[in-house]
């Protein structure tokens, strides 16, 4: 038992009284677990600090019916808070006016907010209290935590071991499949550290070991001969250099592919010169994984700088081992070589071609430039949906305007030429959407957008990356929503265009043009 059916007897029993853990990255994802978790355990009663609406939210109706019933035939306690002014002191004192009767165990649901935004020894407080109440009612306490920012959480509920019996995360790694992770896991004298389950639902929503993933081999491993054996193309070795005596040269990456069948276990060394070379690569590197499993290590070679951040989480999922940046010297790029050959590596790819090419977001883009704000709201949306399953990084950008400054003017200082990155405008801000960047992007970015750093252009900038502080932006450019002049109209015409019509090219849109600022007097 604990939220996952076919789990090893030694994870599925808990020791009462104590607490555990586990945590999720997303809301839809945890209630889901908790619904396993309630089907798990008929005996247990729970307490929650999100309203029931939201435990039901996107779920089907039969979903809603079923963790309806489970819900009504046990103690359930719903409390709500205000959650901008949530504080553990205020769900202690709601905790010790409830009295739990002939239960065996207790699930308490939480966001992570709650607790990132107290202080250590808050936590603390909060956590002790409830293994006192495990100890006064003889209840195992499972407590579930959800939200964006779980990862600082887990580190710091590893480093307190002492208030719990165990922690544990459930996330999803790719469009169907997800991994429960165990950090730490104590049942009947037993410990458990480090330990992963592969994991599936059924149909009715619920989490399960995936059985078949358990019971396959393990992929083969790679062989010691492969240390001694670097096949590489041609392309990859720089002109005023010569391939060393343990590398066997290819004319280029195809001649290298074509002669698959016929060589031993290795490294294999691609070379990369363009942003266009991504997509077939990755399909060619995937259908070598399908066939070989972990029998190569595969290594890109970027010759020239061409590679986005998308592209390399793109490569990365197809079964690419190390992407080697143009930036990297020749001797430099050997000794990487020479360390990655003394590795034993695992390599989890998607389970079809499809699986693949719906973690590739370029062929996703719609828009580019100016966009209105309910278009730029939509895909917002869209690619939090995304983040879930690829988790590629984006953000949005608030661009506060000076006093008196013409909305029209600023606009016309922008110049947007990758696909996906848009720009809105609302009475008093700017709005820019950079669908695939690094949080410590974001500023380059900026700088290759506006033509004037945007110190100079603006009052302020706020920078949004998580999920839950972009959602909260989008009602304000909604509402604060303006009306721009004819010749901008152009720019959204351009991106609705590029919409109806994928074969488009980059040459067909209008861009904004370099103007003087206009102020209002």
């Amino acid at each position: 038992m604990f939220g996952i059916h076919h789990l090893e007897l030694k994870h599925q029993v808990t020791d009462a009284p104590g607490l555990y853990i586990t945590t999720t990255h997303y809301g839809d994802m945890a209630s889901n677990y908790l619904k396993t978790l309630l089907n798990s355990d008929s005996k247990s009663s729970i307490v929650s600090f999100e309203s029931l609406a939201s435990l039901l939210k996107n779920k089907t109706q039969q979903s809603k019916n079923e963790l309806k019933s489970s819900l009504h035939t046990r103690q359930s306690f719903f409390i709500e808070k205000n959650k901008s002014n949530i504080k553990l002191e205020k769900l202690t004192n709601d905790l010790n006016k409830i009295r739990f009767t002939q239960q065996k165990s207790l699930i308490i649901y939480l966001p992570e907010s709650t607790i990132l935004s107290s202080k250590n020894n808050e936590r603390i407080s909060f956590f002790t209290h409830l293994n006192n109440i495990a100890q006064k009612y003889n209840l195992a306490v499972y407590v579930v935590i959800f939200g964006e920012d779980i990862h600082h959480l887990n580190h710091w509920l590893i480093q307190h071991p002492k208030c719990f019996l165990g922690v544990s995360t459930l996330y999803q790694s790719d469009q169907d499949k997800y991994i429960y992770q165990i950090h730490y896991w104590l049942s009947q004298g037993e410990i458990t550290t480090n330990y992963e389950y592969e994991v599936v639902r059924n149909s009715h929503g619920e989490f399960l070991v995936d059985i078949d993933a358990l019971k396959a081999e393990h992929p083969e491993s790679v062989g010691s001969s492969d240390d001694h054996f670097i096949y590489i193309s041609a392309k990859a070795i720089d002109s005023n250099q010569s391939s060393q005596q343990t590398m066997v040269k290819f004319q280029d990456n195809q001649a290298l592919f074509d002669e698959i069948d016929t060589l031993h276990a290795a490294t294999l060394v691609l070379s990369l010169n363009q942003q266009q070379e991504v997509h077939p690569l990755a399909m060619q590197v995937y259908r070598l994984r399908r066939q070989f499993g972990l029998k190569f290590k595969v290594v890109i070679r970027e010759m020239q700088q061409c590679l986005r951040y998308s592209d390399e989480a793109f490569l990365s999922r197809a079964g690419i081992n190390l992407i080697v940046p143009s930036s990297v010297r020749y001797p430099r790029f050997l000794s990487m070589l020479e360390t990655l050959q003394k590795q034993k590596l695992t390599c989890s790819i998607p389970e079809s071609m499809d699986a693949l090419l719906a973690l590739n977001t370029n062929v996703h883009y719609g828009h580019r430039g100016y966009v209105n704000n309910h278009v730029f709201v939509g895909r917002c949306h869209y690619l939090s949906q995304q983040y879930e399953r690829t988790q590629l990084q984006f953000a949005l950008v608030k661009l506060s305007l000076l006093p008196g400054i013409n909305t029209n003017s600023c606009l016309n200082m922008c110049h947007i030429k990758r696909d996906g990155d848009l720009i809105t405008a609302c009475h008093d801000a700017l709005y820019v959407l950079l669908s695939s960047v690094r949080e410590n992007d974001v500023h380059i970015a900026l700088n290759h957008i506006f033509k004037l750093p945007i110190r100079d252009m603006f009052h302020s900038h706020s920078i949004f990356t998580t999920v839950s502080r972009i959602h909260a932006q989008l009602p304000e450019i909604i509402t604060n929503a303006v009306t721009i002049d004819e010749a901008t109209q152009q720019l959204i015409q351009s991106g609705s265009l590029f919409a109806n019509n994928p074969t488009n090219q980059a040459d067909d849109f209008v861009y904004a043009t370099h103007k003087p600022l206009e102020f209002s007097l």
